[in-house]
């Protein structure tokens, strides 16, 4: 919960859109999701951001990562987490075009 209020805090994608796609006529379709694998260090420092599912918009995956190097460094990892020094975890970034909403969330497949 502390690393998606400090990322919902620093992800801009209605800006993004709005600059890229101002009508929605473009890129707002259909819904997007994002989802990136995060490694972190022992401190909480961000050590690597991949996408691991594109969206099909290339900014819509680049301000997910911009989101995750803006609101670094996150509040350090429990111990019990950490293996070789770092954790690793996928997250979601999800623009539903439909009920004109942005979510965030520790993915866990299937969506």
């Amino acid at each position: 919960n502390r690393i998606k209020k400090g990322v919902s805090q620093n992800w801009e994608p209605a800006f993004m859109l709005q600059r890229r796609d101002p009508y929605g006529n473009v890129y707002g379709q259909k819904d997007r999701l994002t989802v990136l694998k995060v490694t972190l260090d022992g401190d909480g420092n961000l050590k690597d951001t991949v996408v691991r599912k594109p969206s099909g918009v290339d900014f819509l995956d680049s301000e997910a990562i911009a989101a995750f190097q803006r609101a670094a460094p996150f509040p350090n990892p429990p111990q019990g987490l950490l293996r070789d020094g770092q954790v690793s975890f996928d997250f979601g970034f999800y623009v539903e075009f439909s009920n004109s909403s942005f979510k965030l969330f520790r993915y866990r497949g299937g969506e």
